[in-house]
């Protein structure tokens, strides 16, 4: 089976193949109660054996209510176009034939950007289509909702992980995560064949920000194979340098972020600078001296294109700062009521459904969900989980330099800590209990984990 919409009044279909038959159904009227009103739209009957696989495997399709055809492409056969009509098969042709633009963006609009990741090898004209064409502001809007994935930093490589909860809550089956994929970077001014090292990865709007042992900045979209070299304001390293991506919803472009902290005493002097892919510079856009975002707290997380610190007010005290992209300002924001008030105690991270913000205590691990934010800074939280059972082994796995995503669906946490103090990096807690460690393999000193959402979204035009 596989859904999508009509092209003219973007109606629900469902298409469903059984035997050498193949059905597609529109929904005609969908009620608050969940009940679907079905109407037959289309049967192909006696279709052969060949184009039934073909049909049937990975496939997105279209449905043009007005010929009463259907268009279809699958990822077995990325080349292959198909046209279908009532009871015969009309066309199969070449995708790299001369087909009009607009059909083709009209149909690959459709398709789920990973799906769209695998056709770039395709030929060069849907590359350059998915990379650079004006598919990405079509996809955004008709796009089937894309779930995130989740990724891992590990020994300076981003790794895409498979995290398996069925069954989670009803203690049957052992969650579990596998590495399933590696993102490729190399530098286009290195002779080496090499990877290029990773040492932070920053995820915003489906671009992520890599920050390499070489101190070069790239932003790539790995979706569609985007990427864009930038040089750092401060040539030299400095340990204190960490860099955020936003995005700037008046100007309607991506900016850096560069957080640039010097001296070793409180109150340290900081200077921020941000990068804007427009004018392709840098400029400051302010100092100040009263607050340190601290190393185990500096990478931030992006929330709606502006990013989120919990940062020291000197005295160990924790303050919420978000940094808006758009008016180019901190603002401090508040925190949950019976939250933790000492930095070392919490960490901030997303949930990977809605990406909304969430905070965990990490002592007695306590879960909150930022459900309403004001322009004044005030916001609503509201308490998602509370683990009890939590012994002091557990806790020293979980409070040192560890990062966490929040699975509303299944009620769940899955936490990521330093290998230093355990083998078993990832780490997956629900309601009132501690449930697994998972024997990953993989010894980081300093792993990330975050969620990552493919989209087809360019670097430059903000799209």
């Amino acid at each position: 089976m596989a859904l999508s919409v009509t092209k003219e009044n973007q109606q629900l279909c469902l298409l469903a193949t059984q035997v050498l038959d193949i059905n597609v159904w529109m929904a005609t009227k969908i009620e608050s109660t969940g009940a679907i009103l079905w109407s037959k739209f289309l049967t192909v009957t006696g279709a052969s054996d060949c184009y039934h696989r073909q049909f049937n495997i990975g496939m997105s399709f279209l449905v043009d209510h007005e010929d009463k055809v259907v268009v279809s492409c699958n990822s077995v056969f990325p080349n292959i176009i198909h046209i279908v009509g009532e009871d015969k098969y009309i066309e199969s042709f070449s995708s790299t034939m001369h087909l009009p633009e607009d059909l083709v963006v009209e149909i690959l609009s459709r398709v789920p950007a990973v799906s769209l990741a695998r056709l770039r090898s395709t030929s060069k004209e849907w590359n350059a289509l998915i990379k650079y064409g004006r598919l990405a502001k079509k996809h955004s809007a008709y796009a089937p909702r894309q779930s995130s994935l989740v990724i891992m930093l590990i020994n300076f490589r981003v790794y895409i992980v498979s995290i398996n909860l069925h069954g989670i809550n009803n203690n049957k089956d052992v969650p579990s995560a596998k590495l399933t994929g590696q993102f490729s970077l190399k530098d286009p001014l290195s002779n080496s064949s090499e990877e290029v090292g990773i040492c932070n990865v920053f995820h915003c709007n489906g671009l992520l920000l890599c920050t390499t042992k070489a101190n070069k900045l790239v932003v790539l979209n790995p979706c569609s194979g985007e990427k864009m070299w930038i040089q750092p304001r401060v040539i030299t390293y400095k340990e204190y340098n960490h860099y955020a991506l936003g995005y700037d919803n008046r100007s309607s472009c991506y900016k850096i972020l560069s957080v640039d902290r010097s001296g070793y005493r409180f109150p340290f002097q900081t200077e921020y600078q941000v990068y804007d892919f427009t004018s392709k510079s840098w400029r400051v856009v302010g100092e100040t001296g009263g607050l340190l975002i601290p190393r185990i707290q500096r990478l931030g997380i992006s929330v709606k294109g502006n990013t989120y610190w919990l940062a020291n007010n000197g005295q160990g005290r924790v303050i919420l700062q978000c940094y808006d992209f758009s008016t180019e300002r901190f603002q401090s924001l508040s925190l949950p009521k019976d939250a933790p008030r000492w930095y070392s105690d919490v960490a901030l991270s997303v949930t990977r459904e809605e990406q909304q913000l969430c905070m965990i205590a990490i002592r007695i691990p306590e879960v909150w969900i930022a459900t309403k934010m004001e322009s004044t800074g005030d916001i609503s939280w509201s308490k998602f989980l509370t683990v009890s059972k939590f012994d002091l082994r557990h806790h020293l796995r979980f409070c040192l330099g560890m990062t966490f995503l929040v699975d509303q669906e299944n009620k769940v946490v899955v936490s990521c800590n330093n290998s230093v103090f355990s083998d078993n990096i990832i780490q997956f807690l629900g309601k009132d209990k501690y449930i697994h460690e998972d024997q990953h393999g993989a010894k980081s000193p300093t792993p990330r984990l975050l969620t990552y959402v493919p989209s087809l979204v360019q670097i430059q035009q903000g799209i």
